[in-house]
C-alpha cells in the first residue's frame, strides 16, 4: 500500500489522540519519554497493520549485514557532550541527572524513538519519529533531535536509510498546558513545516 503524506498525518493524529485519551496518566505524571514512545508505537501499529512499528530499533540490514549508522554520528555525539555540559551549568544536580537519563537511551547511539518500516528492508522506511516532553522552562533544546531527523530523511547516496518522512512530536506535560501537542515534519533532509500546535479537542474534531 502506498501511503500519501496526508494519509500518514491522519494516522499519526489518530494514534496521538488515542494516547492522549487512553494514557493521559503518562503525561499527567510526567513519565519517561521511553514509556510515552512505547504507548504511541502500539497505537501506530494499529494504524499501519502492513508495516512494522518499532521503538529504539538499531538493526538495519545493509549489504554486509551490519547495524547501520548514519554518517554524522560523531558530530551528533559531540553535540550531546556539549548539551550535557550546558545542562550541568543550568540545572540542579538532581534535575540534571534526571534529564540525562531521559535522553541517553536515544542520543548516544543515534537510534530513533519510533520507526514505521518493514524489517530487513531499507526500501520501505516510511517514517521516523522523535518523541519529546515539553515542560516549560525545564524543556530541553530539540536541535539535536531535529538534526537526527534531517539525517535520517536525507535522500543522498551516503544515507542508505532514507526515511520518507520524519516527525518531531512534543507532548506538553506542564499542568497548565497538559495534553497540548506540537509537531514538525521533515522530508528530503530538511524541515518542511513550522511547529504546529494542537490539542485533543482539535484532533477529535
Amino acid at each position: 500500500m502506498e501511503y500519501t503524506k496526508e494519509m500518514i498525518e491522519i494516522k499519526v493524529k489518530k494514534a496521538v489522540y488515542k494516547l492522549l485519551k487512553e494514557d493521559h496518566y503518562l503525561l499527567q505524571n510526567d513519565l519517561h519519554e521511553r514509556t510515552i514512545s512505547h504507548k504511541l508505537a502500539c497505537y501506530l501499529q494499529a494504524e499501519f497493520p502492513n508495516l512494522h512499528v518499532d521503538c529504539e530499533y538499531n538493526k538495519n540490514i545493509d549489504e554486509n549485514n551490519n547495524p547501520k549508522k548514519i554518517r554524522v554520528q560523531a558530530e551528533l555525539e559531540a553535540e550531546f557532550n556539549s548539551f550535557k555540559e550546558e545542562l550541568g551549568k543550568n540545572f540542579l544536580k538532581s534535575r540534571y541527572q534526571e534529564m540525562i537519563n531521559d535522553v541517553l537511551y536515544s542520543v548516544i547511539s543515534v537510534y530513533p524513538d519510533i520507526i514505521v518500516h518493514r524489517r530487513n528492508e531499507s526500501e520501505n522506511n516510511l517514517l521516523i519519529i522523535e518523541v519529546k516532553k515539553n515542560k516549560g522552562q525545564n524543556s530541553r533544546n530539540t536541535d539535536y533531535d531535529e538534526k537526527k531527523l534531517i539525517c535520517y530523511t536525507d535522500l543522498e547516496n551516503h544515507n542508505k536509510l532514507r526515511y520518507r518522512y520524519g516527525l518531531l512530536i512534543k507532548f506538553n506535560t506542564s499542568e497548565q498546558d497538559l495534553g497540548e501537542v506540537t509537531w514538525r515534519w521533515f522530508e528530503d533532509g530538511k524541515a518542511v513545516s513550522d511547529e504546529i500546535k494542537f490539542n485533543i479537542d482539535h484532533i477529535a474534531h
